[in-house]
């Protein structure tokens, strides 16, 4: 439905309790070899992602209250940066003015935040050890299918097959920020550092 590209957002389940999980590369192209180098990662409950990037329909809605009719609805929302996007560190609650701070506040889900790299990496490979999200695609053959690597301009949200768990444009189209990020001297594992990008 076009309104879950512009007003309104739709999440689903991630099914992690009790699994775990190896997080990191083997094999796939493009990789950096020295910080993705696979490590097991026990979850402890479930999780939600929404299956789309924000839009810049819901981000607009989210940030003015306001409904959006633009051309642009259902483009993926570059945020400028940490700063709009939490506005401050984790383990802190995100500053007044920041989006997921508006995003609460709107909803009523005050534990909602950005996902860890960990949480993100599971929800995107959902389910499937290997170089692409669906059993059966191979990279050169049918990546194209479901990433956006190597495009220049963003793309409607959606346009792509959706990964096994139905989430979108998962690789690509836009940028993704997670609680934690790969920092100086972790060969292998993000960290809760000062820099997220």
């Amino acid at each position: 439905h076009p309104d879950y590209k512009k007003t309104k957002m739709i999440f689903r389940r991630i099914p992690s309790a009790g699994v775990i999980f190896r997080m990191g590369s083997v094999a796939e192209t493009g990789r950096e070899a020295a910080r993705e180098v696979p490590h097991l990662v026990t979850f402890t409950h479930d999780y939600w992602m929404a299956i789309y990037q924000m839009t810049v329909g819901q981000y607009n809605a989210l940030a003015n209250k306001i409904q959006y009719a633009g051309a642009d609805y259902d483009l993926p929302k570059y945020l400028s940066g940490w700063g709009e996007t939490r506005g401050t560190e984790y383990p802190h609650d995100p500053a007044p003015g920041s989006i997921i701070e508006k995003f609460r506040s709107a909803t009523g889900l005050t534990n909602a935040d950005a996902p860890t790299d960990a949480l993100y990496e599971f929800a995107h490979r959902a389910g499937v050890e290997g170089p692409i999200c669906i059993a059966g695609y191979t990279y050169n053959t049918d990546s194209a299918k479901v990433y956006w690597y190597g495009q220049t301009a963003a793309h409607p949200v959606g346009l792509l097959e959706p990964n096994a768990w139905d989430l979108y444009d998962m690789a690509g189209n836009g940028t993704t920020r997670c609680l934690d990020a790969y920092t100086g001297g972790d060969d292998f594992r993000a960290t809760f550092g000062a820099n997220y990008m």
